[in-house]
């Protein structure tokens, strides 16, 4: 351990001045070590004893294995460095003091941060991390926590920072470990180290600056940056730390333009908001008006499907029309994906396109071939679909495909959807999740990612039920995890190894969780979402263990998320995380945009790594599936039976058991008339002016979160002359 940092002595100037002559001789420096320290007693005597003892493990911490670096907030052997925090492993408080169209000022604190020591090189070295937080990633060089925040910025406005004010201490003895290259989950065993030995012999202070932005990208409505904050700055000669406990730095706005949001554009979707609200810093400061989506005649859902699939789709495209989300169905035939991407764009510059369906497998409804960051691969990609506004990987839309061959799984896919959405099994298997992970390193590695998950980020409390079925185990077979699925889970996550077809060699067995499994399953309507954070399980070219969970009927999953390639290791683990967070703390419950929102988490922090990964990972299901987080309750709906044709008033009230339910939208719509909805306020309330000019019965339906959705019919009898009225009588309200 590191004693006593604040006072620099005699030795550290001896130590640096023999520093490149003795490195290596271990047994000579262990000497001059214990010598000076007694001839200088007291705590300046050790500050540099961990370099004197290269070769040792000092205390017993280092770990012997090179490869195994910091992949978690805490791993086992981590010690806190305090630096004002009460708490251990208090995350850095980041917040905004000011913000308009001229600057933004950013207030930074942080409290601490873990070390642990590492060994590689025939060194000792120190790894940090700054909880929820990762590092800088040049290879060979040291890893310097980082913290990484996006924020809003004006269009066509050129972006500076500035430091402000700041507070710094300096610690002595660390010897920070060199970034390595990122590992793909689908390597196994150890890696060269990396280390840039004449950096790490020079007299300089890395990172060069306290902060950096990156290059601005479009994000739908908004134009945003990356600030990266070096809280901590390493000098490698002299093993000295600079950490600024506290930061306060302005991002300043320069050209004529300084509006946030484009002149043709009147607000922003009320669905985007909470995305923005949670990734986006300064959005809470931005004044922008928040609008409900669904203009008539500008889609909302768009369907884009093989012709030999149109029929089987049309319940799934006919269900998100009535609850309120304006729904075209595209039939095309065609191998080219730029004419797809150009029906997306389309479609999105009318303003409301929120989802994007893809029906058929690739030979009927083609995927892109996205080159990797460094140009020497080319993924897999449905995501590439998203990302319509710049050339950035900020995602417009929310893209799903249902990977089909025939129509009796187009059919079968689609039945199951509209199950889980409308009318699933009330029991307690909505209430339990499957956790599995790979033997490999256990309890490091894939089992500490899912217990992070597990002990910090789904409450304690309930109703949540966690099992979990972890390769090291002794006993912990395939026949577990299919019992476990088979009585009733609702979410099944999986974090390791994976090939395409399969969970590779996951248990102590070497067994594979595969296609043939998958097809054995007799879950029945209890069909779980699956996350199979791992490699290749939905390269869709090929038959993939997504696929199989998609077209098990009746049973398999209802919704499967899963990459296309090899994928990177670090990112993965808080890609994990990150879509627990969004539908646990953050309030997202439709599965693309949990999707988009773990993307853009990993994007913001782990630069070529992250932007690789977020392209290959591919929803296969309905991106608009809703996630259940309890077992539905009831709506009690109160409406009118019948209405006139022509102008009229009517009011819907929501309750459950007596209670009003706030936040409902209601969708009213006739098959060629009006099409209109409303959100509920704090009564339960809403009220409608509507127009009928047809006596065509009008559907209603009522959705909120963790509610069975409601489905009824007015009836419309003849009133006022029924003629067709201006179309702005009866359009969807701006909310």
């Amino acid at each position: 351990m590191f004693t006593n940092y604040e006072s620099k002595s005699v030795v550290d100037k001896m130590t640096i001045k023999w520093k490149h002559q003795i490195r290596n001789i271990c047994a000579v420096i262990v000497v001059i070590g214990l010598t000076l320290a007694f001839i200088m007693p007291g705590s300046a005597g050790f500050e540099k004893t961990k370099k004197c003892m290269i070769c040792s493990d000092g205390e017993g911490n280092a770990v012997d294995n090179y490869h195994m670096f910091f992949e978690y907030d805490q791993p086992p052997d981590a010690r806190w460095v305090t630096l004002g925090a009460e708490t251990q492993g208090k995350k850095p408080e980041i917040t905004v003091l000011e913000s308009d169209c001229e600057s933004t000022v950013i207030d930074v604190t942080v409290p601490g941060f873990w070390v642990a020591d590492r060994r590689g090189n025939e060194q000792v070295f120190q790894e940090l991390r700054i909880p929820e937080h990762t590092t800088t990633m040049e290879v060979g060089k040291p890893a310097v926590p980082t913290i990484h925040a996006a924020i809003a910025v004006p269009y066509n406005a050129e972006v500076r920072t500035r430091i402000l004010a700041s507070s710094s201490e300096v610690l002595f003895g660390y010897h920070v470990v060199p970034f390595q290259p990122q590992t793909i989950d689908a390597v196994k065993g150890d890696q060269e180290f990396a280390i840039d030995q004449a950096f790490y012999d020079a007299d300089i202070t890395y990172p060069f600056s306290l902060v950096e932005t990156g290059i601005p990208g479009i994000w739908r409505d908004l134009r945003v940056v990356i600030v990266e904050i070096a809280p901590v700055r390493f000098n490698p000669c002299r093993d000295e730390l600079i950490v600024h406990t506290h930061l306060t730095i302005e991002v300043s706005y320069y050209g004529s333009d300084r509006a946030f949001l484009r002149d043709s554009e009147e607000g922003i979707s009320s669905r985007f908001a909470s995305l923005y609200r949670n990734r986006v810093l300064n959005y809470d400061w931005l004044n922008v008006e928040e609008r409900m989506i669904g203009e008539p005649g500008e889609p909302q859902y768009l369907i884009i499907t093989h012709p030999n699939f149109e029929a089987a789709i049309q319940p799934l495209a006919e269900w998100h029309h009535r609850e309120g989300m304006k729904t075209e169905v595209v039939a095309i035939a065609t191998s080219d994906k730029d004419e797809i991407k150009e029906l997306i764009t389309d479609r999105y510059q009318q303003r409301n396109l929120e989802y994007v369906l893809l029906v058929g497998d690739k030979q009927y409804m083609p995927g892109y071939c996205w080159p990797t960051e460094d140009g020497a691969d080319c993924l897999l990609s449905d995501y590439w679909y998203a990302c319509i506004d710049g050339d950035d990987m900020w995602p417009e839309v929310a893209v799903g495909r249902l990977s089909v061959l025939t129509n009796q799984q187009a059919m079968n896919q689609v039945a199951k959807i509209l199950a889980y959405e409308k009318e699933p099994p009330l029991t307690e298997w909505l209430n339990k999740m499957l956790f599995v992970a790979h033997r490999e390193d256990a309890p490091g590695k894939y089992v500490e990612c899912k217990e992070y998950i597990r002990t910090n980020i789904i409450p304690p409390q309930p109703p949540y039920v966690v099992d979990s079925l972890y390769g090291h185990v002794h006993g912990v077979t395939n026949d577990d995890v299919t019992a476990a699925i088979n009585v009733g889970c609702h979410i099944v996550n999986y974090r390791g190894h994976g090939v395409t077809e399969a969970w590779e060699g996951w248990n102590r067995l070497g067994q594979y969780w595969s296609t043939s499994n998958v097809n054995s399953l007799s879950n029945g309507n209890y069909t779980p979402i699956v996350f199979n954070i791992a490699c290749s399980c939905h390269f869709f070219k090929w038959d993939s263990l997504g696929e199989a969970w998609l077209n098990k009927y009746p049973g398999g999953a209802v919704g499967s998320l899963g990459a296309t390639r090899p994928s990177a290791r670090d990112a993965n683990h808080d890609y994990d995380k990150e879509l627990f967070r969004q539908f646990l703390e953050h309030d997202e419950y439709r599965l693309g945009w949990i999707c988009n929102a773990a993307a853009t988490y990993i994007i913001t922090h782990y630069e070529d790594a992250g932007k690789d990964n977020a392209k290959m990972y591919c929803w296969l299901g309905d991106p608009a599936t809703e996630i259940w987080t309890a077992i539905p309750e009831s709506l009690t709906v109160v409406h009118p039976d019948m209405v006139p044709t022509g102008p009229s008033t009517m009011d819907v009230t929501i309750t459950t058991d007596g209670t009003p339910v706030e936040g409902a939208v209601i969708c009213l719509s006739q098959e060629h008339g009006i099409y209109t909805k409303r959100v509920t306020d704090n009564t339960g309330s809403a009220s409608f002016t509507i127009c009928p000019f047809s006596e065509d019965s009008i559907t209603i339906v009522v959705s909120a979160h963790n509610y069975l959705p409601y489905e009824g019919i007015i009836e419309v009898y003849a009133g006022f002359p029924a003629v067709p009225l201006n179309p702005s009588w009866y359009q969807i309200p701006q909310l």
